[in-house]
């Protein structure tokens, strides 16, 4: 046998089963493209039915929306904690929740009801809708159960108690109609946005409208109420303050007056009467004293000049009066006139005398004169002592007084200050007052504001029959790629060449095209004579051909086709192979190998004969038995019935004596041998051929089946080994 490699030889160290990784995405992608038209039957048939059903089971509901925009200021009251909005919060997203929580509210919803009348409409009240059949079954069977069945049943809530059965209460009506529009109200608010979408869906595109106008006015409403109440209640507790203020200053004002009048206090521009009284004699007592002082230095000088006659004049001040200065005046004169008579007439002149007389009484005048003087300045020093003495026990008498009135002077005043203080808090409440009226209306006086009413949808939000569809599409197609991925998965079957490339590390030669259809009409070698030029007979010569240029161009003479299990189509691609081999003019043999499970005549469409365990046996040469198929001239050595011992006939030297003769008469002989989990026959036809061809299908054949045949069929026969892909 020429050296030529057909695929690697598979040592011991490389025969070892590999253990299955995770299907990666490629393979994932390849396994979805193969099973193509399942995913698009799978995605019509559920699209299909979904587009049906939302078009057909599904009742129209429209989707009506308002939409509110909330003011990020809470409600604050100043001073009073009245209600006036306080500046703007740093994260104003609790009071977005907060109001959403208020639009959803059951008080609110429960208003719309009332004025919309909800509880008459079917579509909102179930108590209205026929019973299903589901419930008149369940309520059938409860009512006619025998009695402990039926209790077991109504205390699991698998059955209805038929003694509630009846006719509604007003308060499960209120109960079921609220639930119902809380279930169809969704309130929405998107990212850290200050607006609420507010959504409600109704069979009815008006009455959806309808719902969330109402809901959106009373929400308005209530809000105005709350802050009304709340500025009727500042109003309230600010007039109460008012009064109590008012009160206050009242009563303050009146301890003022009773203790100025019980103490004579009377203010002045520049303060009390007291006060002024007692800085008055203060002045005066000073004044007194200094002018006793003066007065005293006066008489002390007037006594000290009196006996000389009034000394020099003006030498005091007391007695430089109008009087004594004419005296003086007449005293200085008649003194002249002494003198100058003395001068000029001498001691003894009678004028002299007269002179002098005159002098003396002058003089006399003089002391008489100076003395009454210093007698009226005793009696004025007298008098000054008096009223200075009169003065300061008047002084006296106020500073005690004004001590006495120092506490109630600073009890006053703290009066004035608490008045004061009384009057400035009146005048802000008085502020607070006018900015807290409650007669404020309109939407400014609230946190939020309609931005938009909802208005009739012109077309149904649901059911979206083409969505639907979309999405039973989808789902359609991803049901079909999960089965198609969990049955690979669980089967470990490869899918394409690529798949078998990875498991052994080499491409199959060739890759045989799945046909359509069951036993005859899925034969391999009958769609090769009927079509020698398709698809399935260029993958064959192919496979031919690589067998050829793998044998650098010495063909093998003797080829064995043997699969890993029952099923993976073995003998239809050794019986289509040798058929195409003879339609291209080659010398073909073909023996059927499987003596328990006989199968050739019947893919080949020939009369069967049981030639082959005739030659055997020995009852008959080989080349007696042969049977000719008429449509490609192939010679075929086959089995009309199984046969009992097939290992024995198998093992003599009939069939090697065969094999010998049948390679120098044919250009090619090929054998189909059993299945390798069925029988050991085929190790034993392994033995006697120049290569092997292990045939594994497309899907169907697993990783572990493969690496068992390998090893069996290394184990048993040092021949080259080639893999075929069969219904890729």
């Amino acid at each position: 046998m020429p050296d030529w490699t057909i695929a690697p030889r598979l040592e011991a160290a490389d025969r070892e089963p590999q253990v299955a990784e995770a299907i990666g995405p490629a393979q994932v992608l390849k396994a979805l493209r193969r099973r193509w038209r399942l995913l698009l039957v799978c995605g019509l048939v559920v699209g299909g039915a979904g587009y049906i059903g939302a078009k057909t089971l599904l009742a129209e509901q429209f989707t009506a929306t308002g939409t509110v925009a909330v003011d990020n200021r809470s409600v604050a009251i100043p001073a009073l904690e009245g209600a006036l909005k306080s500046p703007v919060l740093a994260d104003p997203m609790p009071v977005v929740r907060s109001e959403m929580a208020m639009l959803q509210s059951p008080t609110l919803i429960r208003k719309v009801v009332r004025d919309l009348k909800l509880a008459r409409y079917p579509d909102f009240n179930p108590t209205l809708r026929p019973a299903s059949l589901s419930s008149r079954v369940k309520l059938f069977l409860a009512r006619h159960l025998p009695a402990a069945l039926g209790r077991v049943a109504i205390g699991l809530k698998l059955l209805p108690d038929p003694a509630l059965a009846g006719p509604p209460t007003p308060a499960l009506v209120d109960a079921l109609v609220v639930g119902t529009i809380e279930h169809r109200l969704a309130v929405s608010n998107y990212g850290q946005s200050m607006v609420i979408t507010v959504d409600f869906r109704a069979a009815s595109a008006g009455m959806a409208a309808a719902v969330v106008n109402d809901l959106l006015h009373h929400y308005i409403e209530d809000k105005q109420a709350a802050v009304d109440a709340a500025n009727t209640a500042a109003n309230a507790t600010l007039t109460n303050r008012l009064k109590r203020v008012s009160d206050q200053i009242h009563r303050l004002a009146q301890k003022i007056d009773r203790t100025r009048q019980a103490y004579e206090i009377v203010r002045t521009q520049s303060g009390t009467v007291g006060q002024q009284q007692l800085q008055e004699l203060s002045a005066a007592l000073t004044r007194a004293q200094t002018e006793r002082s003066a007065l005293e230095a006066q008489y002390a000088r007037a006594a000290i000049l009196a006996p000389l006659g009034g000394g020099v004049p003006g030498g005091a001040e007391g007695l430089n009066t109008g009087t004594i200065s004419v005296l003086r005046e007449r005293e200085a004169d008649a003194a002249r006139r002494v003198a100058d008579l003395s001068q000029t007439y001498g001691p003894r002149y009678p004028a002299l005398r007269a002179a002098e007389a005159r002098l003396a009484s002058a003089r006399a005048a003089v002391a008489r004169e100076t003395h009454r003087a210093v007698a009226g300045l005793a009696a004025q020093v007298q008098a000054a002592g008096q009223r200075e003495r009169a003065l300061a026990k008047q002084f006296a008498t106020a500073q005690a007084k004004a001590s006495r009135l120092a506490t109630v002077q600073a009890q006053l005043d703290q009066y004035q200050k608490d008045m004061k203080a009384q009057q400035s808090l009146y005048q802000s409440l008085l502020v607070s007052a006018d900015q807290t009226q409650s007669d404020r209306s309109g939407l400014d006086a609230v946190n939020a504001r309609i931005v938009s009413l909802a208005t009739p949808p012109a077309f149904p939000s649901s059911p979206r029959p083409k969505l639907a569809g979309a999405l039973g599409l989808l789902g359609g197609v991803a049901f079909g790629g999960f089965v198609t991925l969990l049955r690979r998965r669980n089967h470990g079957a490869f899918v394409d060449p690529e798949d078998l490339a990875e498991e052994v590390g080499v491409r199959p030669m060739a890759g045989i095209p799945r046909l359509q259809g069951h036993g005859r009409a899925a034969s391999l070698a009958l769609e090769v004579a009927d079509a020698p030029w398709g698809e399935l007979t260029e993958s064959l010569r192919l496979l031919r051909t690589q067998l050829q240029a793998a044998g650098r161009g010495a063909m093998p003479r003797t080829l064995l086709f043997v699969s890993t299990a029952g099923g993976e189509g073995c003998s239809s691609v050794a019986a289509a192979f040798a058929r195409l081999a003879a339609l291209d003019g080659l010398r073909t043999l073909l023996i059927e190998g499987d003596l328990a499970h006989p199968s050739l005549s019947e893919l080949l469409g020939i009369p069967d004969s049981n030639g082959l365990v005739d030659a055997l046996l020995g009852q008959e040469h080989w080349m007696e038995v042969i049977r000719t198929d008429a449509r490609s001239a192939l010679d075929c050595l086959l089995v009309a019935d199984p046969a009992v011992a097939a290992s024995r006939l198998l093992q003599t030297t009939h069939l090697q004596n065969l094999l010998a003769e049948a390679r120098e008469e044919y250009n090619l002989v090929v054998l189909d041998a059993p299945p390798l989990d069925v029988s050991a026959n085929a190790l034993t036809l392994a033995c006697a051929v120049d290569a092997i061809l292990l045939v594994l299908a497309a899907g169907e054949s697993t990783s572990a089946h493969l690496h068992r045949a390998l090893d069996a069929i290394t184990n048993a026969a040092a021949r080259p080994l080639v893999l075929v892909l069969n219904k890729v």
